[in-house]
């Protein structure tokens, strides 16, 4: 016997949609604010959308899931304006931070980077004096805040060891509260796996995959209002190919049987989210801990920066080290550099 056609169904009967309020809820005693953010919008250059910064670090500071839970809550932001509809306490949150934007009119920052790796992590031994621990989330990763002058004195002392290596360093300039992001990655292509061909040969061809080996940092710093704090949301990530397993696939063949070795990666990889505040006066000192190391190859197979040769990428005969990264804000800056200058160790900064 011959089955029924099945029923077509149409949206209106899988999800049942009402409207049952012509005003927004305010159980919870929220309320409509529009923050007029021009003075800081309307100076931000290279960017068609400037007020998505304003709306991450309110995200940041609030807690993405704030925003989806009771009480109800809307966030929504145009180039000219913030709507916030929300609780008062949750307002006084985020009126200071949209503060230091307004306040910031876009100013222009300097920072000086340096990322750099140490094979054994017993520098800390001698370096521990002069350093304040700070509290940290990411498991494996520390954070001191260190003098200026220590810090200086502290570089200086690790790049007599024998087994410092500096990756990349120098002076980023960006406005305040933009993100900006620096990498080296270079591709590794590899055998992944066997596609089913039809009617070609023995009916099967290699499949071929690549994965970009390297590391990524993007920061992104906010000035209070004094200049006295800054605050730096940093996120960072290498992923290194530690080796390939290789895994020889036998296949039948009008000429016999034959083999296709396919080659299965071991992917180390590491990934940092963090929020730091510190004193302007003081250098930052993050420790990845032992990862996968962003070390240097030679200068013929490095690979561009932001246009600048900074070394190259992962070298396969180092796979661990200490990553360590220095920030040091240096406030704002009249005007960026009109051209890069050769800095010490044979770093470039970074535009």
């Amino acid at each position: 016997m011959a089955q029924p056609a099945p029923r077509a169904i149409t949206p209106a009967e899988i999800t049942k949609v009402s409207q049952t309020f012509s005003s927004l809820p305010n159980d919870a005693g929220q309320v409509w604010r529009e923050y007029d953010i021009t003075p800081y919008t309307s100076q931000v250059r290279d960017n068609p959308n400037p007020e998505q910064a304003i709306v991450d670090w309110i995200l940041r500071q609030t807690g993405t899931e704030l925003w989806f839970r009771r009480p109800f809550g809307l966030m929504s932001a145009t180039k000219d304006k913030l709507f916030v509809y929300h609780t008062p306490e949750i307002h006084n949150e985020i009126r200071p931070l949209v503060d230091r934007f307004v306040f910031s009119k876009a100013q222009t920052v300097g920072i000086d980077v340096r990322l750099c790796t140490i094979a054994n992590p017993n520098w800390r031994e001698a370096a521990y004096p002069v350093m304040q621990s700070v509290p940290v989330q990411s498991p494996g990763v520390e954070a001191w805040l260190i003098s200026k002058e220590n810090a200086a004195i502290l570089l200086s002392n690790l790049s007599r060891r024998s087994d410092f290596r500096s990756n990349a360093g120098g002076r980023v300039t960006a406005q305040d509260g933009q993100p900006f992001v620096f990498e080296q990655r270079a591709p590794r292509q590899f055998t992944q796996s066997l596609q089913w061909t039809p009617g070609q040969g023995a009916g099967y061809q290699a499949l071929v995959n690549q994965l970009n080996e390297g590391y990524r940092l993007k920061l992104s710093s906010l000035s209070s209002v004094d200049g006295r704090t800054v605050d730096l949301m940093l996120e960072g990530s290498i992923d290194q190919i530690e080796k390939f397993s290789n895994v020889r696939v036998p296949l039948a063949t009008t000429a016999g049987t034959q083999s296709i070795a396919l080659q299965v990666p071991q992917l180390v990889s590491w990934r940092l989210a963090e929020r730091f505040r510190w004193p302007a006066d003081q250098v930052l000192l993050v420790s990845c801990g032992v990862v996968a190391a962003p070390e240097a190859m030679s200068t013929a197979t490095a690979q561009p920066l932001f246009g600048q040769s900074l070394g190259g990428l992962l070298d396969t005969t180092r796979k661990r080290a200490d990553a360590l990264l220095f920030i040091d804000y240096r406030g704002p800056q009249a005007t960026p550099p009109l051209a890069p200058q050769t800095t010490q160790n044979n770093l470039v900064p970074i535009r």
